[in-house]
């Protein structure tokens, strides 16, 4: 990631007197690569809407260049209604995408057409030079968007991903005069642009782009990133000064319909070395933040004691390895769930997710999307269907209780729970 002196010393002033760590600017190029150690209306959202299957109307996720093959099989193909491969890159010497034979020859294509899902290319430009670098030159555009053109054209419905980031102001114009020109040669394809969750440098002219995008992505994650000074909420939906919900209803406000905005849910969660085990606790100096995908969660220190955080709608615990302290924040299944229920109460387009392949499969990530429109249920059980549930519930009078408290079972979205058998040491009670 790359920022400006300038842009720096403004989010740090503006961190001491909020004290919120502020959004990573650039969250797609941060995670590149990031694995673990498990082995309009298109025609695909109408489809969605006529059978009723899923929670929300659109599913999109990124299948990153670096996960490979094997991980698409794991991936609940039901639930899915697009996949993005990601992706080419910009050549900024030229404007001609890179890695384009990778593109063609990737396992995403033939097993999004297998499975009736539609297939995206997600075209990335990080950093202020790049950017600058693309917009600016008339000829480098048309090169960009001649090869985007060429790189699709022999998949059939293929759409495209726009995903530019740390965009200096400067280039805003320059950015919407590029979607259009994109539009204009592609005409009917489906087109897509990842916006950032906070727009602080006010890049993206909104009211332009929402007449160009089918859908508007906003990457709602990365509140608290990887160089923050404090562990905190990864994705907060509420509860902090910045959160996805701000971010969800900062972008209507400008413009963009409910049905095209899709919020951006993370597959990953942030663990930091820290001082003490308190809640959202300050980073050991000199440490960054490691990431862990949703299939490595269940390896993290303190995962079977982890509480959830109500005000944020996060899961976090704190846990020590080789004789340090460590404090994970992700969303689990729980908070899924939440966070799905939201999106269909706001009436937003749906989701999207980042990333695929970071699952593996893990019921976490795909029974929220089933257990969103169900009614709440209690099943008792040594060991539960989904491991990413909490350790202790307990039914009293028909009602489940969470971690000892009938507020916080009031507060817990409609899903599948269970009543634990164990012998572990019960959890911290959360107070909501």
């Amino acid at each position: 990631m790359r920022c400006s002196i300038t842009i720096v010393v403004f989010l740090l002033c503006t961190l001491s007197l909020q004290g919120q760590h502020l959004p990573n600017s650039s969250p797609h190029a941060h995670q590149r690569p990031l694995s673990d150690d498990v082995g309009g209306v298109d025609v695909a959202r109408r489809a969605v809407l006529a059978t009723g299957e899923r929670p929300v109307d659109v599913v999109y996720g990124w299948f990153p260049y670096w996960q490979p093959a094997s991980a698409l099989e794991l991936i609940n193909a039901a639930m899915v209604t697009h996949v993005a491969w990601f992706a080419c890159d910009v050549d900024t010497a030229t404007g001609r995408l890179t890695d384009v034979q990778r593109w063609r020859e990737c396992a995403a294509i033939p097993w999004a057409q297998q499975h009736g899902i539609a297939i995206d290319l997600t075209i990335t430009c990080f950093g202020q030079e790049s950017n600058l670098a693309l917009l600016s030159n008339a000829e480098k555009r048309a090169a960009c968007i001649a090869s985007i053109a060429q790189a699709i054209a022999d998949v059939p419905d293929c759409g495209v991903n726009i995903d530019f980031e740390s965009v200096p102001q400067s280039m805003r114009d320059q950015l919407a005069l590029f979607s259009r020109e994109l539009r204009l040669a592609l005409q009917t394809q489906r087109l897509s642009i990842c916006l950032p969750a906070v727009d602080w440098s006010n890049s993206f002219l909104v009211n332009q782009l929402r007449d160009i995008y089918d859908y508007c992505i906003v990457m709602g994650y990365d509140y608290s990133w990887s160089g923050s000074t404090t562990a905190g909420p990864v994705a907060p939906l509420r509860g902090e000064v910045y959160t996805v919900e701000r971010s969800m209803r900062t972008y209507h406000a400008a413009g963009i319909p409910t049905w095209r905005l899709l919020m951006g849910m993370p597959l990953y969660g942030y663990t930091w070395t820290v001082i003490n085990d308190q809640q959202k606790a300050s980073v050991v100096a000199g440490t960054r933040a490691s990431a862990v995908t949703m299939a490595s969660m269940p390896g993290i220190p303190g995962y079977e004691l982890r509480q959830h955080d109500v005000p944020t709608v996060s899961a976090w615990t704190t846990g020590s390895t080789g004789g340090r302290m460590q404090q994970t924040w992700w969303d689990d299944s729980l908070t899924r769930i939440e966070k799905l229920r939201h999106v269909q109460e706001q009436r937003y387009g749906g989701v999207a997710l980042w990333a695929l392949g970071y699952d593996r499969g893990a019921a976490s990530v795909w029974q929220p999307f089933r257990d969103a429109a169900t009614p709440t249920t209690v099943e008792e059980r040594e060991t539960p269907r989904d491991a990413d549930v909490p350790a202790w519930y307990v039914d009293i009078v028909g009602r489940i209780q969470g971690f000892g408290t009938e507020e916080w079972a009031r507060r817990l979205p409609a899903g599948r729970y269970f009543r634990m058998r164990n012998t572990a040491p019960a959890p911290p009670f959360v107070t909501p």
